[in-house]
């Protein structure tokens, strides 16, 4: 592994048909919803994601407000997309649902993140927040979905 990099894998399990989980989770405004530490989110186009489209987001990590332009590619709709801040040097990821059985799914997310300068030296504690982080997020989208399959039903 490279120095100043930190990768974090996910997963949590939804209790929702992967059509109705894309529809919340392919959609970057609903992530307000579940991202720790999320303040703010644009996406255009607005809706479930394209090829292309740029979100903005406002994310507080460790007390630190940090704003990213972020490009969205290889969506495959309704299953998964990936993402990268800038050229994708510094943080980049993707978003996947597999479907289980005809009512539940799994969420995968995937995030790289590389720190640099001073950054490197909290590479430890970064990164067990980092991951500590993406796995709560991650059952908080389940969560989120879940409770909106048990409201339709």
């Amino acid at each position: 592994l490279m120095p100043g990099v930190i990768t974090a894998l996910s997963r949590s399990t939804i209790d929702a048909p992967v059509d109705l989980a894309w529809s919340v989770l392919g959609d970057y405004a609903n992530d307000v919803q579940w991202r720790h530490g999320l303040r703010r989110m644009e996406q255009r186009p607005s809706g479930q994601v394209v090829e292309g489209a740029l979100v903005t987001e406002e994310l507080v990590v460790m007390g630190r407000t940090v704003v990213s332009d972020v490009v969205v590619h290889d969506v495959e709709p309704g299953r998964s997309f990936s993402w990268r801040v800038g050229d994708g040097s510094s943080a980049r990821g993707t978003r996947r649902l597999i479907p289980i059985d005809a009512g539940r799914c799994e969420l995968v997310l995937e995030k790289r993140l590389e720190l640099t300068g001073f950054d490197r030296v909290l590479l430890p504690i970064v990164s067990s927040v980092v991951r500590r982080t993406e796995q709560r997020d991650a059952d908080a989208a389940a969560a989120l979905v879940s409770r909106a399959a048990s409201a339709g039903r």
